[in-house]
């Protein structure tokens, strides 16, 4: 680009007089000649000057019709056009401007006047070629943006969209220029973005999901990042830059592994109540025996004629308790089982371990294992699933038993212990629950692996390697972390943090 003193300049004017004039003026450009209106286009068309100073009055082609035809041909290019004339009036003027004229001066023209309306005139032009070519670069950075870019004036028109945005939607740009930015928005869509157009000074609230309408009407799932616009001198809001990011086939996948990862969970809800099945059996049937006994005693009282009514009430309550008791361990099973999602709510996380130890208590009592709780009574209430949390401490109820099991095979008068306990630890906020055991232990070089999938020191068939890899993920969903500590042929305990909230 030319700088001032290079520019060239064309010079349209039918007198030779005039021309040498303009010539000795501006003696330190470079200047061409064209003597009429369609001369100065052909000749502009060929030497793309700087500026042109165009007289009005000429033969074949006047300067306001050269004026208006090099204006419409070049629509993105500034090249200013001064009119020099020797009319002073207003309509003359006006009709200069009309046709797209940048500047006018009258004759006789002032020798320094005029020297320095071209210098004025020329360093404006300068500057917009060098604002045009900072929007170009700004313009190819945008196009070459691998997320779509979506500029929004306050009153939510489209003022631009950059091609990636156009493809995601399945629209050429100029299609959604013509639209403003809800038109490719579902009722609930629009009702969130304008929700978060709100929020014009939270950061927080500026990034969101978002679902936009592809033109061949599918839904495509975003994340949507607002950048609000100020004028940077008077502070008006002007608008939002709109950052655009298609997250639908990342979407898509996690829904896919967060379907395997139930089907894993519940794999291993299964084993777990498959091991349990021994003590689920036993909870069973000691209010089954119950009811038999309570039932035969009113029988014989029958016989007899020696019931009463207090008998009778007394022996129904009896029932009646070893119903419900039967009645909310199928429930609890029936729950544990079918459970699906994460329904978070305020949980006790004690009431969780209890409800946990119902389904394997008896069984655990069976094999000679001691069972130990140190439940505080001061826990506060956590944000959790019960049900999930109640797989975490079966899991590992499960994994100390087989742990104890097995060492109980290799040492004599050994007494198998189990201690649950929890606490709440007030300067960090969290809840911990700690389950040890008095088994085998873990190895040094096992510890990193146990909570991998598959991963298992039992003999084969007797584990899934699934248990601790899954209770990881759900303690994950609660926020919390799981951690291990053992001595090999000693003890292994699980320690398991929760955040309240």
């Amino acid at each position: 680009m030319a700088n001032l003193n290079q520019a060239k300049i064309l010079l349209v004017d039918d007198n030779e007089f005039v021309i040498l004039l303009y010539k000795g003026i501006l003696n330190d450009y470079e200047c061409i000649v064209a003597s009429n209106g369609l001369e100065a286009i052909e000749i502009f068309d060929k030497e793309q000057p700087d500026l042109v100073i165009m007289d009005i009055a000429m033969p074949i082609m006047d300067g306001f019709e050269a004026t208006r035809l090099i204006k419409q041909r070049y629509p993105n290019k500034f090249v200013p056009i001064i009119v020099v004339t020797s009319s002073t009036d207003d309509e003359t003027m006006y009709k200069s401007i009309e046709c797209g004229a940048d500047d006018f001066m009258t004759k006789p023209i002032s020798r320094n006047a005029f020297k320095i309306k071209i210098k004025a005139i020329n360093r404006i032009r300068t500057l917009s070629n060098d604002l045009q070519k900072k929007d170009r670069q700004y313009v190819f950075l945008t196009e070459c943006l691998t997320e779509g870019l979506w500029l929004i004036n306050e009153e939510c028109d489209t003022t631009y969209v950059n091609k990636k945005m156009a493809d995601m939607l399945g629209y050429k740009k100029e299609e959604i220029q013509k639209q403003d930015i809800f038109y490719f928005m579902n009722l609930k869509g629009v009702k969130l973005f304008k929700q978060n157009l709100l929020h014009h000074y939270d950061s927080n609230k500026n990034e969101f999901e978002l679902e936009f309408i592809h033109k061949d009407r599918t839904l495509i799932i975003t994340n949507v990042k607002l950048n609000h616009i100020y004028d940077d001198d008077k502070g008006i809001y002007q608008g939002v830059l709109v950052s655009v990011q298609d997250i639908t086939e990342r979407k898509i996948l996690e829904r896919s592994l967060k379907k395997k990862e139930w089907e894993l969970i519940n794999i291993g809800k299964l084993h777990t109540l498959g091991e349990m099945a021994a003590g689920l059996a036993h909870e069973i049937n000691q209010p089954l025996e119950s009811i038999s006994l309570t039932t035969t005693y009113l029988e014989k009282k029958i016989d007899k004629d020696k019931l009463s009514k207090e008998d009778i009430k007394e022996d129904l309550d009896e029932i009646k308790n070893s119903v419900n008791r039967i009645s909310k361990l199928i429930k609890n099973v029936r729950t544990f089982s079918r459970q699906d999602s994460f329904d978070f709510e305020k949980t006790d996380i004690n009431n969780t371990i209890l409800n946990a130890l119902q389904f394997c208590e008896r069984q655990l009592l069976l094999e000679n294992i001691e069972i130990i709780k140190k439940l505080s009574d001061n826990i506060p209430y956590i944000e959790g699933e019960q049900y999930q949390l109640q797989q975490v401490w079966l899991n590992m109820f499960s994994n100390s038993r087989d742990s104890m099991n097995d060492k109980e095979k290799r040492i004599y008068e050994y007494k198998k212990q189990l201690i649950i306990s929890t606490s709440h630890n007030e300067k960090d906020n969290i809840v911990e629950v700690r389950i040890r055991d008095n088994g085998n232990g873990i190895p040094q070089k096992l510890k990193f692996k146990i909570f991998e999938p598959f991963y298992t020191t039992k003999e084969v068939g007797k584990g899934t390697g699934l248990g601790l890899s899954i209770s990881h993920g759900i303690i994950e969903k609660h926020g919390g972390q799981i951690k291990v500590e053992s001595q090999e042929g000693v003890f292994t305990e699980f320690i398991i943090t929760l955040p309240v909230k």
